[in-house]
């Protein structure tokens, strides 16, 4: 009897082996500015991001991707603070990251994919995450803050990236694995519970459906009542998830062993962490060197995961906010510098 195979993404945790000596990921936020209005958005308002740091140049984005690789880096992300495809310069690191030998892997809303840019993401081996929550053009537009019109293009350009990602799905008979370079990410709350048969039949043979819970923290919490979240899902095993090997429990690998860098060169907790650039350092005062700020982050996750972490993400878990204040309070974690 054939075991059934697991599903993975191309770049993701399940997919790459990790050491706590050297990080396996290099998150970077470009420019943070986006074209949505999410409700179940992590960050939400853009305006409390004006007045940071200055944003990260090109040559400095280089200058952290070839130290990344340096220090055995396998995925680069380029996730967070707004929509990545609105930053003019993707198309120039997306090329950079392929001829470093990086797995790029990139969350979009497909607004601004048009078939040149799919097929550069295509041929420069990147893993795209398109996110879509319903098919339902009223949902969509409560959902998005967006109008009337956004959905019918965006559908249109999921179908479109189907269609040019067609035989990217690969075989590891050794491992049992189907890995796949297209997702179609759906957030779940019971808002959108009945949404999922219908997403499931525009999926295609070489795209993965990735499902997760709607979040209870963040900016989603301001939008959605307690009675929207959904805590149980009967889906595939989250595609980030891999034990810890310290406590043995299911971790988000991206976090774990992961470097996530604010679009002005703050270090984040997480990808999608982004009030906790309050405490930590910026990656320019420790020479945009990947590894060093792999080794300043070590204790204070470990410290995290010990004693704040609820659930498998940081981001989703209740004790953040307590986290970030217990920091604000002792003066941040730049202490761990002078380890």
């Amino acid at each position: 009897m054939n075991q059934e195979l697991t599903k993975v993404l191309c770049g993701f945790p399940q997919l790459l082996d990790h050491t706590t000596e050297h990080p396996t990921y290099l998150g970077v936020h470009l420019s943070p500015i986006c074209n949505f209005r999410c409700k179940k958005c992590f960050i939400g308002s853009q305006e409390k991001l004006i007045g940071l740091s200055k944003t990260l140049t090109l040559n400095e984005i280089y200058k952290l991707m070839k130290s990344g690789k340096d220090a055995g880096i396998k995925g680069f992300g380029l996730t967070g603070a707004g929509e990545p495809l609105l930053d003019r310069r993707i198309k120039k690191i997306v090329v950079h990251a392929n001829k470093l030998g990086l797995i790029t892997y990139l969350v979009t809303n497909a607004s601004m994919l048009d078939k040149e840019t799919i097929e550069l993401f295509r041929d420069n081996n990147v893993t795209m995450l398109l996110s879509l929550d319903t098919l339902d053009p009223n949902k969509f537009n409560d959902f998005t803050g967006t109008s009337k019109g956004m959905h019918k293009k965006v559908i249109e350009n999921i179908m479109l990236a189907q269609k040019i990602y067609k035989n990217t799905k690969t075989i590891d008979k050794e491992r049992n694995m189907e890995i796949y370079r297209l997702a179609i990410h759906m957030t779940v709350s019971k808002q959108n519970m009945e949404d999922i048969p219908s997403i499931n039949k525009i999926i295609k043979e070489d795209t993965l459906l990735s499902i997760s819970p709607l979040a209870s923290e963040g900016w989603a919490k301001n939008n959605f009542n307690k009675g929207d979240y959904v805590k149980k899902l009967n889906t595939e095993k989250h595609i980030v998830k891999i034990p810890d090997p310290i406590t043995g429990q299911d971790i988000c690998g991206f976090f774990r062993y992961g470097v996530d860098v604010n679009f002005d060169g703050a270090l984040l907790l997480d990808a999608h962490a982004i009030e906790t650039r309050k405490v930590l350092p910026n990656i320019r005062d420790l020479d945009l060197d990947v590894q060093k700020a792999h080794n300043s982050l070590q204790p204070i996750k470990e410290e995290f995961i010990n004693n704040y972490l609820d659930g498998f993400c940081p981001v989703r878990s209740k004790n953040l906010v307590k986290w970030i204040k217990d920091k604000e309070v002792c003066g941040g974690c730049l202490w761990y510098l002078k380890k």
